[in-house]
C-alpha cells in the first residue's frame, strides 16, 4: 500500500515536473526532479521514519524505502537483511554529521541547497569548497550519482583557481570525476597560467606520483590553450605564454611540451 502510494505520488510530481519553466540549477540540481510531493522539513519526524542514522553524536531520522530508491549502496544493505528483523538503526562513520545531513535532504527532496540563507532543508546549505568536496565524496560512497554530477559541476564553475586545479586534479582522479578533470585541463589551458602551473610544486609531485595523469593533464591543457589560440589568433604556444601576466621561464621538459605542441601545429594538426 505504502509502495503504491510512494508510486503514484512519484508520477504526479513527474507529469507536474514537466509543465514547469526552465529552473536554475540550485532550483533543479542539474536536471534532476524532485521526485515526489514531501515537504522534506517532514525527515525530522520520529513518527514518520523507521531508521535512525547514527553519524557521530547525531541522530539522523530517515526512511528505509527512500534511501533505498536514491542508492544503491543503501538498498543492497537493505536487502541483505531481508530475512531477517530489520534494524532500526544505522551507523554511520565515514562522514560527518553536516555532510550526512546535506546528503539526507539531497536524497529526500531531491535537491542540492547552495543559498546562503535557505533553510528548507534542515541541513545548512553548501557554501565552501570543503563543504562540496565532502558531500562529493559521500555522493560518491552511497552511488548518489546525480548529486555527485552536481558537486562536479559546482567545482568547475565556482571554484577552480590556480591554486585549487591540482588538488581538484587528483581527487578527480581518485573519484572518477571525468567532468572536473576534464573542466581542471581547461581551466589550466585557457587561464593564462598554464606555465606557472606546470612550474608548480603540486604538478612536480603528481609527476612522481601519478606520471600518467600528470602527462594526460599537460597535453590536454595545452590542447586547451591551442583551441583558445586558434580562436583568438595568438600564434605560437611561446607566445601565447608571453601574454600572460605571470610568465616564468621554462625548463627542459616545458620547453619540450610546448615545442612538441607547435611542431603539431606546424604540421596541421
Amino acid at each position: 500500500m505504502i509502495k503504491a502510494r510512494l508510486h503514484a505520488s512519484i508520477n504526479t510530481a513527474r507529469g507536474s515536473l514537466k509543465r514547469l519553466p526552465n529552473h536554475s540549477r540550485e532550483q533543479l540540481c542539474l536536471g534532476r526532479t524532485v521526485s515526489f510531493r514531501y515537504k522534506v522539513q517532514d525527515h525530522k519526524s520520529q513518527a514518520l521514519s523507521d531508521l535512525t542514522l547514527l553519524v557521530g553524536r547525531s541522530k539522523l531520522p530517515a526512511h528505509r524505502l527512500i534511501l533505498a530508491a536514491a542508492s544503491p549502496v543503501f538498498k543492497q544493505m537493505f536487502e541483505a537483511e531481508a530475512d531477517g528483523p530489520a534494524t532500526t538503526e544505522l551507523r554511520i562513520d565515514d562522514a560527518d554529521p553536516a555532510t550526512m545531513k546535506r546528503l539526507l535532504a539531497c536524497m529526500m527532496g531531491g535537491q542540492v541547497c547552495c543559498a546562503t540563507n535557505c533553510r528548507a532543508h534542515n541541513a545548512s546549505p553548501v557554501r565552501t569548497i570543503d563543504d562540496v568536496i565532502l558531500l562529493l565524496r559521500a555522493a560518491d560512497k552511497y552511488g548518489v550519482d546525480w548529486v555527485k554530477s552536481f558537486c562536479e559541476r559546482t567545482l568547475v564553475d565556482d571554484y577552480l583557481s590556480t591554486k585549487e586545479v591540482m588538488p581538484l586534479l587528483e581527487m578527480a582522479q581518485q573519484f572518477n570525476c571525468k567532468v572536473l578533470r576534464d573542466g581542471c585541463s581547461k581551466f589550466a589551458g585557457t587561464s593564462g597560467q598554464l606555465p606557472a602551473i606546470l612550474r608548480g610544486p603540486e604538478f612536480l609531485g603528481l609527476m612522481r606520483s601519478h606520471p600518467e595523469l600528470a602527462q594526460e593533464f599537460s597535453a590536454a591543457a595545452a590542447e586547451e590553450a591551442g583551441r583558445q589560440r586558434s580562436y583568438y589568433g595568438y600564434g605560437s604556444a611561446r607566445g601565447r605564454c608571453a601574454m600572460s601576466e605571470d610568465t616564468v621561464d621554462l625548463d627542459e621538459d616545458e620547453e619540450d611540451l610546448f615545442e612538441d605542441e607547435d611542431d603539431d601545429e606546424e604540421e596541421g594538426y
